[in-house]
């Protein structure tokens, strides 16, 4: 099976949905790439290094090898930035620092009504956050970025230099497609 043949041959489905075209080209292209692959039989994902519920030591550790990365180095380093926000607070920030390691840093928890960190230990980490974000050898990516650029200044009084947010990127590419972040993750990642 030739893709191109594939691609450029009317399928019905192609006239049917005509604004899901890119999904469906996606799905063929995978399928094929998978199909001619040397393991085609083994569903590959990369190694996953996730940090999830860190201790205060492990946050601390994380942002200050990213802040002395940040301070070594002479080329800007990318970091993907995302918040979830509850009840007018930030509930919890994902870091990114490559497509298969990140960390999530939480702030409340159902198993402590307090805070998952302790006051003091909270305002450290909000204090070497500020500092990484700020860094001018910092670019940041997102989704709906704009949302979480007003949360990160109003209360860590930050301004990461934002180069991409992924739904206005998609959005321009595709208007009439869905711009939710599992659907585009979906669409533009190999290791969903």
């Amino acid at each position: 099976v030739n893709p191109k043949v594939v691609i450029t041959h009317k399928l019905p489905i192609l006239h049917t949905f005509p604004d899901w075209r890119p999904v469906i080209i996606r799905d063929l292209k995978r399928a094929y790439q998978e199909w001619v692959g040397e393991n085609w039989k083994i569903y590959r994902v990369k190694e996953q290094k996730y940090i999830i519920k860190p201790s205060f030591a492990t946050v601390m550790q994380v942002l200050t090898i990213l802040q002395q990365q940040l301070d070594a180095t002479k080329e800007r380093l990318a970091l993907a930035i995302d918040i979830e926000t509850a009840r007018g607070h930030i509930d919890c920030i994902g870091l990114a620092w490559s497509d298969t390691e990140a960390m999530c840093i939480p702030f409340a928890s159902y198993d402590r009504p307090a805070g998952y960190f302790s006051f003091d230990e909270e305002f450290t980490i909000l204090m070497l956050l500020r500092q990484v974000m700020n860094h001018p050898m910092l670019e940041t990516r997102g989704q709906n970025y704009h949302y979480d650029a007003q949360w990160i200044y109003d209360r860590m009084k930050a301004l990461p230099r934002c180069i991409q947010d992924t739904m206005i990127y998609h959005h321009c590419l595709f208007p009439n497609m869905e711009k939710s972040l599992g659907f585009m993750a979906s669409m533009y990642q190999d290791n969903y």
